[in-house]
C-alpha cells in the first residue's frame, strides 16, 4: 500500500522537508494506539516507510498486506484530512493538504532480471566497526572491502525484511552485484548519533526492492529506477 499526500502548492526555494519531518507530523497527528506504529522506535523493520518527499508532496509506504495494515493506512488517511494545514518547525514552513489518496504499492518479486538502479537516497549500514577498519582514511578506501560489506549489508537487509514482514526465508547465494561510482560517505542520523554509508549504482541479476540497508522506514536506501536489460532468449 501506499498513502499519497499531495500539497496545495508546491514548496518554493530552500524550503525542504525530510522524513523526519513527515513521521514527526503523522505521530503528531495520531491516536495513541497508532502512535506504536506511526512512530515507531523498535530495533525491528517498520510497518511504514516514510519516502523522501518531493515539493509536491509525500508518500508513505507499508509491504504488510494484512487487515490491520490497511486500517491503519486509512485512520492515517482520516486523520489527515482532519488536519489538512501542515506546519513543520523545521524550516518554519506551513502548508495546506489538497489531496490524499491510498494506491496499491506491492514488494517486489526478486524474478531474475539484469537491472540497473541508482541509490537515491543513501544506504545506511549496521556494520560500524567493518566499515570504520575499511575506511579509516577516506583518500584510501579498500574499495574491494567496501563493495563486499555493501553486498552483505544488502542481502542481510533483503532477508531480513522477507522474515519481518511476510515470516518467509529466502536464500540469496544466487545474487549477483555490481558497483559503479560506490561512493562512502558518513550520514548524520541525529545530533549525536552517524551511520556509514554509501552512494551509488548497483547492477544486479536480480530484480531488487525499492528498498534496502538499515534504517529504511526514513527513507534511507532507496533506489531509483534507471535501466533495465532483459535477458537475452526471455
Amino acid at each position: 500500500m501506499k498513502l499519497i499526500v499531495l500539497y496545495d502548492n508546491e514548496l518554493k526555494g530552500k524550503q525542504r522537508i525530510f522524513p523526519r519531518d513527515i513521521r514527526n507530523y503523522i505521530g503528531s497527528i495520531s491516536n495513541e494506539e497508532d502512535k506504536e506504529y506511526t512512530m515507531w522506535h523498535k530495533r525491528e523493520i517498520p510497518h511504514l516507510i516514510y519516502m523522501m518527499p518531493n515539493r509536491k508532496g509525500f508518500a508513505i509506504v507499508s509491504y504488510k498486506d494484512d487487515e490491520f495494515t490497511k486500517q491503519l493506512f486509512e485512520r492515517i488517511l482520516e486523520t489527515i484530512k482532519k488536519n489538512p494545514t501542515i506546519n513543520f518547525q523545521k524550516g518554519n514552513i506551513k502548508t495546506n493538504i489538497k489531496e490524499a489518496y491510498i494506491i496499491n504499492y506491492n514488494y517486489v518479486q526478486m524474478k531474475d532480471q539484469f537491472e540497473e538502479r541508482r541509490l537515491k537516497t543513501p544506504m545506511l549500514m549496521r556494520q560500524f566497526e567493518r566499515a570504520k577498519s575499511i575506511t579509516r582514511d577516506v583518500k584510501e578506501i579498500d574499495q574491494r572491502a567496501l563493495e563486499k560489506l555493501v553486498i552483505d549489508e544488502i542481502k542481510e537487509s533483503i532477508i531480513y525484511m522477507n522474515k519481518s514482514w511476510f515470516d518467509k526465508d529466502i536464500n540469496l547465494d544466487d545474487l549477483m552485484l555490481v558497483f559503479k561510482d560506490l561512493k562512502y560517505i558518513v550520514v548524520k542520523y541525529k545530533d549525536d548519533q552517524y551511520f556509514p554509508a554509501v552512494y551509488g549504482t548497483i547492477i544486479s541479476n536480480k530484480k531488487l526492492p525499492d528498498f534496502i540497508g538499515y534504517n529504511i522506514g526514513l527513507g534511507y536506501g532507496e533506489l531509483e529506477q534507471k535501466k533495465v536489460t532483459q535477458r537475452r532468449g526471455k
